[in-house]
């Protein structure tokens, strides 16, 4: 019915017909920041499991397995822990809150596929490799929630 490239039209449209779905913002952040919710979450109980993994690590285990496992809990932690903020400030339509999701979901694909990558040829390689592709998965969808924000603020702002 619109083309997504026509947006004078589409914010016409949209005053004129209330029902159109677009018009329904709110629907829109919301579940952008549910969908950067669930991810930060869902990253910052895997690192929690990590950090357990490596504390239980026996005395004789090598001392780079233990900072690897440090490493691939901060790799889960740290932008879990910046999902669950940005996702607060997403629901309040900031732009500059879409814009450092997005950016962190971008930065955050590159650091999963370097892991998915590099898990390929070790012993728990079917463990990682499902994980990081779930991770890659949820973050796909809440890009595309995200760039549906940015057409929102866009069509409010005409």
């Amino acid at each position: 019915m619109f083309s997504k490239y026509n947006f004078p039209i589409m914010a016409k449209a949209i005053k004129s017909h209330p029902e159109v779905p677009l018009a329904d913002n709110h629907r829109v952040f919301f579940r952008a920041a549910t969908s950067a919710r669930i991810i930060g979450f869902a990253a910052s109980v895997l690192a929690g499991i990590l950090l357990y993994a490596a504390a239980k690590l026996p005395q004789d285990a090598s001392p780079g397995l233990f900072i690897a496992h440090l490493i691939f809990a901060a790799m889960f932690l740290i932008p879990g822990v910046l999902y669950l903020f940005l996702s607060a400030f997403v629901t309040r339509k900031k732009r500059w809150a879409i814009w450092c999701t997005y950016a962190l979901g971008m930065l955050d694909l590159v650091l999963l596929g370097i892991l998915f990558v590099t898990s390929w040829g070790t012993p728990d390689a079917h463990i990682i490799c499902p994980i990081a592709g779930a991770f890659v998965v949820s973050i796909a969808v809440l890009t595309a929630f995200l760039r549906r924000c940015f057409e929102a603020l866009n069509l409010s702002s005409m």
